[in-house]
């Protein structure tokens, strides 16, 4: 369910994106905008776009990592029980796993977010005397 809803938000959210490309008739002795203009007005709903994207990509894949990587400490403790003489028991192995996946996650999650919140925050700053600072 959960699931669903972030797919449904994410689509919602991106949807400006796909509309960018309708056709607005324009009332006689008006002025057309310039092609340099209508360049720079896609780029940037493109990387709008992107930014929402990743951003939610990032936010979903943190979410994940987290709860793996919580799920893991039941492995921990049902490993913790087992007296195996061997070595490491399988609830050590699949504790470490969880923990190398849910931390790799955690980390790519976090990168996505960022780059993602910078994107859209580049998208919103407007250009000074058409220079874009970086």
């Amino acid at each position: 369910m959960a699931m669903r809803l972030v797919i449904c938000l994410a689509l919602l959210v991106s949807a400006p994106a796909w509309a960018q490309n309708t056709i607005v008739a324009t009332p006689a002795g008006s002025v057309e905008p310039s092609p340099l203009m209508l360049q720079r007005a896609a780029r940037l709903a493109r990387l709008r776009s992107r930014g929402v994207t990743l951003a939610v990509i990032g936010g979903v894949t943190l979410g994940v990592g987290l709860v793996v990587g919580s799920l893991s400490a039941l492995l921990w403790q049902s490993g913790a029980r087992d007296d195996n003489p061997n070595g490491f028991s399988g609830y050590y192995k699949g504790a470490i796993a969880m923990d190398s996946v849910g931390s790799g996650m955690m980390i790519g999650g976090a990168a996505l977010l960022a780059i993602g919140c910078g994107n859209i925050e580049e998208a919103k700053r407007p250009p000074l005397f058409g220079i874009r600072f970086q």
